[in-house]
């Protein structure tokens, strides 16, 4: 594993819209990391980003300083060997690391695979215990991972603590570094189970923080929840007792029916059965994601129905069930690229479908989901209207204010932006800070006025702004917007909020009557 394939692909989390990249830091890593080691020990504290989890909750994205990433990059090139030796003894893991064209580092196999594998290995069992670690990331030591790689000059514990803010555990959920720190404790995790559970090879797995175990009789299941959390103590983690579970194995999951469902509908050709075909699909899709609370449910829906080859009489009805899908669950916009980018997309109701997702979401503080229907603006060259724009600028989130800056200055935001809440996180420790990609972004492209002299006076960010190093990526054009399609003020937007909808009524409406 090489220092510069976890910079260029492993760095930025892949929840981020692709305007945010490490290309640049990676073409001049070999000359900054020659640098940097004349650079003064720093602390630093990583930018965060708010994700949706699930339902109910949502993740932050971390992602650390460049000048601490670079190193902990480096220290795990360094230590490669002892690191890819350690995670293939495992027999047990589903999650090893393996290369991939978009990530430095993933999982070989997906969490779906764990049932698939265990059918396939062994014949003889009736019940399935499930664990799951409690908040496996955020949990992880520093002086666990040092001991364990018997480090006795604690090098890696003082990088992560150096990049961390002062903590004492917890790993930045996001960059590959994270996941190959966390694969290898979990092997380690691995060899005390094999020797400690008495059970066989073939019949236990572990995916990531996930521990599957398949037994003959149910006797042993609760004295291996003992011995779990005895084992997790040893690593300072703890068993998630809640989400721990057990069932027979005729309970276990492999493919949801419903999915089945949903390509069967793909395949009407007739276009009046089609509209039909379409309506049901979507309300499916609706119905099994409010009853399985899986935001998954609807991130394979769309996934399927942008390679779906509709009649172009029904195209429109498409499309407006794939802006009511965005619009009830946006956290799915990751997801939906092909559509929001398509040259055939509906502009007018996109650019209402969008604002509406940018006023609502902003207002929750809810960062991720933000970011892409600002992303999708630029590329649709929509403008975020006036009432969204304010809402906007009281979010709190430096890959927000980003891209909500760079279509102030291109023209797709005219009104209603107020800089103050991001002016005041440009303090003089803003490299350093949970703001350094907006400090350094915004001196380097002169937006909010934050004074270009202040990062010549850090020897690392100098060197990176000499380097010609952008952490943003900045539209090649923004083509300026038909003036039909401006909207005047807000009372114009909330006539027009609706009319997506009600066009896919009066579809629906028009297909109603010609049935009878």
């Amino acid at each position: 594993m090489k220092a510069i394939d976890l910079i260029k692909k492993g760095y930025f989390p892949a929840e981020l819209p692709p305007v945010f990249t490490t290309e640049e830091l990676a073409r001049s890593l070999a000359d900054i990391s020659t640098k940097i080691k004349q650079v003064k020990e720093k602390k630093s504290a990583p930018a965060v980003h708010s994700i949706r989890k699930n339902m109910s909750s949502r993740r932050l994205l971390s992602v650390p300083n460049p000048l601490h990433q670079i190193q902990l990059s480096e220290w795990i090139e360094n230590n490669w060997s002892l690191i890819k030796n350690e995670i293939r003894q495992s027999d047990i893991s589903l999650s090893k690391p393996a290369y991939d064209d978009f990530r430095a580092s993933v999982p070989y196999n997906d969490g779906s695979s764990t049932a698939y594998t265990a059918l396939t290995e062994i014949t003889d069992v009736r019940h399935v215990v499930y664990f799951d670690i409690l908040d496996y990331y955020p949990s992880i030591s520093y002086e666990v991972l040092s001991r364990i790689f018997a480090d006795s000059e604690k090098e890696l514990e003082f990088l992560l603590r150096s990049m961390s803010g002062e903590k004492e555990r917890g790993l930045p959920i996001g960059p590959d570094t994270s996941y190959i720190l966390a694969e290898f404790l979990g092997s380690q995790i691995d060899k005390k189970m094999v020797e400690r559970f008495k059970v066989r090879t073939k019949a236990i797995y572990r995916y990531m923080d996930d521990i599957y175990i398949y037994l003959s009789s149910s006797n042993k299941s609760l004295l291996l929840g003992e011995k779990l959390s005895e084992l997790l103590r040893e690593y300072d983690l703890t068993l998630n007792e809640e989400k721990s579970n057990f069932y027979a194995i005729e309970a276990e999951q492999f493919e949801p029916i419903w999915k089945l469902q949903l390509l069967e509908y793909m395949k009407e050709k007739d276009v009046n059965k089609q509209r039909l075909a379409i309506a049901c699909f979507f309300q499916l899709a609706f119905q099994t994601y409010h009853v399985s609370k899986d935001n998954l449910v609807l991130k394979y829906a769309v996934g399927l129905a942008q390679r779906w080859a509709v009649s172009p009489f029904n195209r429109k009805l498409l499309q407006s069930f794939m802006f009511r899908i965005a619009a009830v669950a946006p956290s799915v916009l990751p997801e939906m690229s092909p559509f929001f980018r398509s040259e055939r997309l509906e502009r007018k109701a996109a650019g209402q479908c969008l604002n509406s997702i940018i006023k609502y979401e902003s207002s929750h503080q809810h960062g991720n989901e933000v970011c892409w229907a600002l992303w999708y603006c630029i590329k649709q060259n929509l403008k975020v209207t006036r009432s969204s724009a304010k809402v906007l600028s009281k979010l709190d989130d430096p890959f927000v204010a980003l891209l909500a800056l760079d279509m102030y200055d291109s023209g797709l935001i005219t009104e209603g932006l107020d800089f103050e809440l991001w002016k005041t996180r440009m303090n003089q420790d803003a490299l350093f800070g949970p703001y350094w990609i907006l400090a350094y972004e915004t001196a380097i492209k002169g937006w909010l006025e934050y004074d270009l002299s202040d990062l010549k006076k850090d020897p690392f960010f100098n060197l990176l702004a000499d380097a010609n190093v952008s952490f943003y990526r900045m539209p090649e054009e923004h083509e300026d917007e038909d003036e039909d399609e401006d909207e005047d003020d807000d009372e114009q937007e909330d006539n027009d909020e609706g009319l997506w909808f009600t066009d896919l009524l009066d579809t629906i409406s028009v297909y109603k009557k010609k049935k009878r």
